[in-house]
């Protein structure tokens, strides 16, 4: 079998381009089946069964070097097809070699009709409770959002990054848990901007006032926009 799991730290499409591996179509196959993975598999589906059957395969050394030479054959793979020309690549691995700037950006990605639904159930629970008493919740509807999108951002992360049984098992959850709640922060202050604050500011661009309504019911606005900024997020990003 083509062995390319010692080269996988340095992998590089120039380095493709002038040294084209060859792998045959039955060592594709066959890695597919290591994984488990269908013909048309994106580089998030590459890596969520490769690292679900590295915790399936805990313990077992030999299993666990048959994954990962599988999934370096899978990269590679993607890659070589690039070099040749006609053939959709993902994103991801189209642009293996180029320097990421924001590596921590929201990214898009569907989410499960479960974690949609449940999800938007809590935040329309939470934004009718900060509706009915915005004279006494003040910014705790706000908080229970962004708990909300974090938990939901974790939940997906996790099932899309399960953490491996090595060390860097453990620095994967963390990493899953420091970016949903990142995300979830920054959908709430994002929908708190583009409900109340933004439009606020433009009206006195403009030399306008806002209706009255706008700023008494300024908790309420709040509310909903985060309500709203941190379904999307949870619903259709990563």
């Amino acid at each position: 079998m083509f062995q390319v799991s010692t080269v996988r730290a340095s992998l590089k499409v120039s380095d493709i381009k002038a040294n084209p591996p060859v792998i045959t179509g039955a060592q594709r196959r066959n890695a597919r089946e290591v994984l488990g993975l269908s013909r048309d598999a994106n580089s998030d589906a590459v890596s969520r069964a490769y690292k679900k059957r590295l915790t399936d395969a805990r313990g077992n050394d030999t299993e666990k070097a048959k994954i990962e030479n599988a999934h370096s054959i899978i990269m590679m793979s993607q890659l070589s097809a690039r070099m040749k020309g006609g053939v959709k690549v993902d994103k991801d691995i189209r642009f293996a070699d180029k320097a990421v700037y924001f590596p921590w950006r929201p990214r898009k990605h569907t989410a499960s009709r479960q974690i949609m639904l449940y999800s938007g159930l809590a935040y329309a629970l939470m934004a009718a409770w900060g509706i009915f008493t915005q004279a006494t919740a003040g910014t705790q509807p706000l908080v229970a959002s962004t708990v909300i999108g974090a938990g939901s951002n974790i939940y997906k992360l996790q099932q899309l990054f399960p953490p491996g049984p090595s060390e860097s098992g453990g620095a994967s959850g963390l990493k899953n848990i420091l970016r949903g709640a990142l995300l979830a922060v920054a959908a709430t202050f994002l929908g708190c901007f583009l409900i109340y604050t933004l439009p606020d500011w433009v009206s006195a661009q403009i030399n306008k006032q806002m209706p009255y309504w706008f700023y008494e019911r300024e908790q309420t606005l709040l509310t909903v926009g985060t309500a709203i900024s941190n379904w999307i997020m949870s619903s259709y990003f990563r």
